[in-house]
């Protein structure tokens, strides 16, 4: 095998563990080897992206052709990193030079993007191809559910909610087909690590990294706004580290994996971990946001590792949390938001967990209300940085006015001050989501009386 293989078989097994720090410096050897090498310009603007480098991405492409064999793939990554860095009109640009009618994945795709720049509405033209796209396609739903995705956002816009129910059941029945979501492994996961008693071994490590956890759009890019306005701390990305370690531990079972851990190994586990997040702000010697929502299924081996962490838990609404999943596309995992169904059982997993470790570690972990929150911010944010041990500082409050890229669907929706918008929104589908949202409210109270109970 030649060099150029060796790095490049070494590229694809970076990419496929998602560790894009270590593929941009692999794949820059690839290109210094030939520059020409297949899909390696677009892996790197990819992973320069996925690291947190949007304005390296758009360097990497700057001068792409159309005539370049990836450039329809390339332009998605461009809209991208513009979104990024909230030039809402270049993602957009970027994202219609996608849609034709030689490639209708990527049209899909296309669509789905614009749709995704959320404070940003559809032009009249975007209008009409969208719904000539599915109009087109209307016997081939696996080519237009993207569309119908998209679809979702202009029926809202004309106050046509049942329409736009429809429109997400269509978009959702394909994507469960696609993606289907294993609700037995994932309650099997759940109820082994309440089981394990995490808390009879930690490390030494006297870091205090900051961890965001809860739902999936239940504002937790929100929370990192605010916390990364402060000189003394800064985000980094939703990181895939801790998962990582925990499904290594799981490949014996949990229990065995984390039974077998010794002082030696947490403390080695968790200087790793300090390593590859400190990777994503080399120059910055304060405190770092891990912002990957589904730790909280692993607040047991955070504390493990680190027992001064900050775990700030972010609660929604579970009935506004539901349909802002259900109308969102996940390009990979959250394989349960393609199902009402889905949302439900793993919103009760949730639950389930966080009992456990709020019996656990009480106080150590802080709850926000994301209601509480937009009644109360200057209130709730003080309360925060009282739970960090440190100053509020007003730029903090005024955490839209950041310039730092965001990568996560709500990047439009975090330039703007704190409002109530969103708050509520489920009841324009109450009709339509019948018996599950009585079975979410009472989620509700279960959550509310868990983690807010006066």
């Amino acid at each position: 095998m030649s060099q150029l293989e060796k790095l490049v078989s070494h590229k694809e097994a970076l990419l496929a563990a998602e560790d894009y720090l270590a593929a941009i410096s692999t794949i820059e050897q690839i290109l210094a080897i030939d520059s020409n090498a297949p899909k390696a310009l677009l892996d790197l603007g990819r992973s320069q992206l996925q690291a947190g480098f949007p304005a390296e991405a758009l360097e990497t492409f700057s001068d792409v052709s159309p005539k370049h064999s990836d450039y329809l793939a390339v332009q998605l990554v461009v809209g991208h990193a513009h979104k990024a860095l909230n030039d809402s009109d270049a993602a957009a640009t970027a994202y219609r030079s996608m849609i034709t009618d030689e490639n209708p994945y990527f049209s899909g795709v296309a669509f789905w993007s614009l749709a995704d720049l959320k404070t940003r509405p559809f032009s009249s033209e975007e209008i009409s191809a969208l719904e000539q796209f599915i109009d087109r396609f209307k016997d081939q739903p696996e080519v237009r559910y993207l569309a119908d995705f998209a679809m979702i956002k202009v029926l809202e816009s004309r106050g046509e909610y049942e329409h736009a129910f429809m429109s997400a059941q269509r978009a959702n029945n394909i994507a469960w087909q696609l993606q289907p979501f294993d609700p037995s492994a994932f309650q099997q996961f759940v109820m082994q690590s309440a089981q394990i008693p995490w808390h009879s071994k930690v490390s030494s490590s006297d870091a205090q990294p900051i961890f965001i956890v809860g739902m999936h759009r239940s504002g937790s890019t929100l929370l990192e706004q605010i916390l990364a306005a402060h000189s003394a701390i800064e985000a980094t990305d939703e990181l895939p580290y801790i998962r990582r370690f925990a499904h290594g531990l799981e490949q014996a079972s949990l229990s065995k994996g984390f039974a077998d851990l010794d002082q030696q190994s947490l403390d080695e586990m968790a200087q790793r971990y300090l390593e590859q997040a400190q990777a994503h702000q080399p120059h910055f010697a304060g405190a770092l946001i891990d912002k990957e929502p589904t730790n909280f299924l692993h607040i047991g081996l955070i504390f493990a590792l680190f027992p001064k962490a900050k775990v700030i838990n972010i609660v929604r609404d579970p009935r506004d949390n539901a349909m802002a999943v259900y109308k969102q596309f996940f390009a990979k995992g959250n394989e349960y938001t393609n199902a009402l169904e889905g949302i439900a059982f793993y919103w009760q997993g949730y639950a389930t967990l966080m009992r456990r470790w709020q019996s656990q570690y009480g106080s150590r972990i802080h709850h926000i209300s994301y209601e509480t929150l937009t009644d109360t911010p200057e209130a709730e944010i003080d309360r925060l940085f009282a739970y960090l041990d440190k100053p509020l500082e007003q730029a903090c409050l005024k955490f839209y006015e950041s310039e730092r890229p965001v990568l996560t669907p709500s990047s439009g929706q975090v330039r703007q001050p704190i409002n109530k918008r969103s708050v509520g929104s489920w009841k324009k589908y109450e009709q339509a989501l019948g018996q599950h949202a009585q079975v979410l409210t009472q989620i509700k109270q279960v959550v509310d009386n868990l983690f807010f109970k006066a």
